[in-house]
């Protein structure tokens, strides 16, 4: 885990994602990639389901 201060004094903690973020972390993924145009896959396009995530993770 490492911990870092932003500019703004925020303080951000960078650390290994755990079996219990792979649904959150495919949200995000999905959100990202609506905003993007730099992405080699649009919005909803990236079909990684939850248990493929876990194993992601495990890995």
């Amino acid at each position: 885990m490492k911990v870092s201060k932003l500019r703004s004094g925020q303080e951000v903690i960078i650390r290994l994602g755990k079996i219990t973020d792979a649904e959150a972390f495919i949200a995000f993924v999905h959100r990202v990639s609506g905003e993007s145009d730099h992405l080699s896959f649009g919005q909803q396009e990236w079909t990684v389901t939850p248990d493929e995530q876990k194993e992601n993770i495990k890995r």
